[in-house]
């Protein structure tokens, strides 16, 4: 698999990392990847995962614990402003 797009060893490693991982793994063009991708970063990996359903009786938090649920983000960075919230 070719990933000479990659221009730094840490982001060679991460995606080597996911690529062993994943049950898929793809790699796309330039422009496929600024089409589904929001953010440019310098290490070009755009990752989708697949969370384990829970329900919230599942839960069971320690009484200093916050338990936050994220739905339908439209922008990246909310999350971000959520947490240091």
């Amino acid at each position: 698999m070719d990933l000479s797009f990659i221009v730094t060893i840490e982001a060679s490693k991460i995606m080597i990392d996911i690529i062993e991982k994943a049950e898929e793994a793809h790699i796309v063009s330039t422009s496929t990847f600024n089409k589904i991708s929001e953010i440019i970063t310098s290490a070009w990996i755009f990752a989708l995962g697949r969370f384990p359903l829970k329900k919230l009786e599942d839960l069971n938090p320690e009484s200093h614990e916050v338990i936050i649920v994220l739905d339908g983000l439209e922008i990246p960075g909310n999350i971000g402003t959520i947490i240091r919230s």
